[in-house]
């Protein structure tokens, strides 16, 4: 910090304060962990979207190798195209929650403030909840992506290929 100074004295003196006052400052340290996710955030969207439809391409495919050869004969074209659409909703659901995931974490900030008045402590609780409601956010579309692959191959595996 520089000081335009007349008074070199009243100048420095000044500089003291000021250097006292924000040493005294109470700062939120900065949570490694979601930074690291901050500046990955972008990739989440094509992560989930792709293990979606690689999820769904892997079990319709197993699906379609299972089909005889009279059911692949009289309607290949009707197979391959549901397998194309499935693929294809699960590639959209899955950019969705990627896309829901990224905003999460992208609005976790460190929070920093000067407590002035009252008024300020009740912005600062409203920011630490935001934050908070917002990581579980990003934890919950986690986990909602590992629950709905699991839950579409068990739902093609119980239903679609009954043994």
């Amino acid at each position: 910090m520089t000081i335009d100074y007349s008074d070199y004295a009243a100048a420095k003196h000044f500089l003291a304060q000021v250097d006292e006052w924000y040493k005294s400052l109470e700062f939120t340290p900065e949570n490694k962990i979601i930074s690291n996710l901050q500046n990955y955030s972008h990739w989440f969207k094509y992560i989930v979207s792709s293990s979606f439809s690689v999820t769904s391409l892997y079990v319709l495919g197993n699906l379609y190798s299972s089909i005889t050869f009279d059911e692949l004969v009289s309607g290949p074209i009707v197979s391959l195209s549901r397998i194309a659409a499935l693929a294809i909703v699960a590639w959209l659901v899955g950019s969705l929650v990627g896309r829901a995931i990224e905003y999460a974490i992208d609005r976790v900030q460190p929070v920093s403030c000067v407590l002035l008045n009252r008024g300020d402590e009740r912005i600062l609780a409203k920011w630490k909840k935001s934050n908070r409601l917002n990581f579980l956010k990003a934890m919950a579309g986690l986990a909602a992506t590992v629950i709905l692959n699991l839950a579409s191959s068990w739902i093609f595996e119980r239903l679609v290929l009954p043994n």
